[in-house]
């Protein structure tokens, strides 16, 4: 069974699932709101049961499992529904899906977690598109069951006690918050990362209660911190100072921070020399907790600076021992990243990090985990260009002989690259090859489809499984990560599930 979430209007969820109306699997579809509802109200939107052979059982079933699993709002579309209304006193029933297209009243989902499930033949695709949040026709499709895979595989690698941080800043590396740690809260992840604090306080207002560490924090915004529970990353004295200031004038006692330390990425910590001083200021207050102190490697996924990841790990080593010995803290270590979980797993510690690994986007280190992401559109419109026409701006693209070029609205805006335009770059339709042609415009690109069988709104894989992300990277020269954070949110995202 595949379940589709989608983002919907006025901060609501969808969960597409308008492949069957089996009532044997509407009780897991519901269970599967209620996971995913975070602290949103639950509306369900359901067809006419076709398979049923004993209408009234059916219906009484129907609404035993709303009354059971507490659905706040029920809204029934069909004949056999509306003539069984008398089971349903507060729903909201009709008889058509136009009738009730035709009545929508948009104020009613707001801030809601709604599931839409029915048979084909009522064509419930038209609801999907009435309640999902953009209308770009082109879409981010992220597989939530290929996530979970990679995580199993991240979780086979470490010993059966090693804790895992996920990190899910930058809006999950391109991926959307809520939905990746709702999955990950789910699947019992011991800490979420996230770089700023607005960040933490958008998954707190959405329901995730797992503890979450700022790499970040704005100290002033101490308040926040402490009503939303999310854990500061301490990197200097300075900050440390005030950070005890703040809580010590508003009474707070062992408040969880964790202690950066730089062991040779040079981007933020606490230096070896600083040790001292750092453990006489926490041992001067009661305000703080160490709850970790971790560190960053700079070369973990490259063979050739091994030496130098064990160099670091010696440093950490050192620092940690030192805080361990001259404070009451011992507190849990990580060091290691995604690349380094599988390369150095002697040195799992306490808690491991765990970020693009999640995603899949490792080729070059692991075979195990796959890319979670297809960047998918359609073709807008189809040209019969003649032999020495031009193709988009700056007559950049010259037709050596009568082509059909298709236009495909993503462009530059949405995180194309414009490196990518002029042939650099293939995109997949119909299972065959279909190189760019021209500078990539921002807001659509031209493909060459000229040997290609193809018609306007069929589907375009802008990178998946044969065009893959990381190949383009190669080609921009640059890292995945760059590529999936820089597509743009007006670009829909729908999760999958199976």
């Amino acid at each position: 069974m595949r379940l589709d979430m989608i983002d919907g209007i006025h901060n609501s969820i969808i969960i597409n699932d308008i492949y069957n109306s089996d009532i044997n699997s509407l009780e897991i579809a519901i269970d599967y709101l209620n996971q995913k509802k975070g602290n949103k109200e639950t509306v369900l939107i359901l067809s006419d049961i076709l398979q049923s052979y004993n209408n009234l059982d059916t219906y009484k079933y129907v609404k035993e499992l709303i009354q059971t699993k507490k659905i706040n709002i029920f809204i029934g579309i069909g004949e056999n529904l509306y003539q069984n209304r008398q089971l349903f006193s507060d729903a909201l029933l009709y008889k058509t899906t136009e009738d009730f297209l035709n009545q929508l009243d948009f104020n009613k989902f707001f801030d809601k977690a709604i599931l839409i499930k029915g048979a084909r033949n009522f064509e419930f695709e038209k609801i999907t598109s009435k309640l999902q949040a953009k209308n770009h026709e082109s879409t981010i499709e992220i597989d939530l069951s290929l996530i979970k895979q990679n995580l199993e595989y991240f979780k086979s690698c470490l010993k059966s006690n090693t804790k895992i941080m996920a990190m899910v800043k930058a809006f999950s590396y391109g991926n959307g918050y809520f939905e990746i740690a709702n999955l990950l809260q789910f699947n019992r992840i011991d800490y979420l990362a996230v770089a700023f604090i607005d960040e933490g306080i958008e998954l707190r207002e959405r329901g995730i209660t797992t503890s979450i560490m700022v790499m970040n924090p704005a100290i002033y915004a101490l308040k926040s911190m402490l009503e939303f529970k999310l854990e500061p990353e301490i990197y200097s004295i300075s900050i440390l100072k005030e950070l005890i200031k703040k809580l010590e004038h508003a009474g707070i006692k062992n408040f969880s921070v964790h202690i950066k330390i730089d062991t040779g990425m040079h981007r933020l910590g606490f230096v070896e020399n600083e040790m001292q001083m750092l453990c006489e200021i926490i041992n001067s207050t009661n305000s703080i907790k160490i709850a970790s102190c971790f560190s960053h490697l700079a070369g973990s996924d490259n063979p050739k600076l091994d030496y130098f990841t064990e160099e670091q790990i010696t440093r950490f080593s050192k620092c940690y021992e030192y805080i361990c010995k001259n404070t009451k803290f011992k507190p849990d270590r990580h060091i290691l990243n995604s690349a380094g979980i599988i390369r150095f797993p002697q040195y799992n510690f306490e808690m491991v990090r765990l970020g693009i690994g999640l995603y899949g986007l490792m080729p070059e280190i692991c075979k195990k985990i796959f890319p979670v992401t297809v960047f998918k559109s359609i073709i807008s419109q189809i040209h019969k260009i003649d032999k020495n026409e031009t193709v988009s701006y700056s007559r950049s693209g010259k037709i050596n002989r009568n082509s059909v070029i298709a236009t495909v609205p993503v462009g530059y805006a949405d995180g194309l690259n414009r490196k990518l335009g002029n042939g650099n770059w293939f995109f997949m339709i119909n299972n065959q090859k279909a190189f760019t042609i021209g500078n990539i415009c921002m807001d659509m690109c031209m493909v060459d489809i000229t040997d290609i069988e193809a018609n306007e709104g069929d589907e375009v894989i802008i990178f998946g499984q044969e065009n893959s992300i990381c190949k383009m990277a190669e080609i921009l020269d640059t890292i995945p990560y760059e590529i999936i954070t820089g597509i743009s949110q007006r670009i829909k995202r729908i999760y999958s599930e199976e």
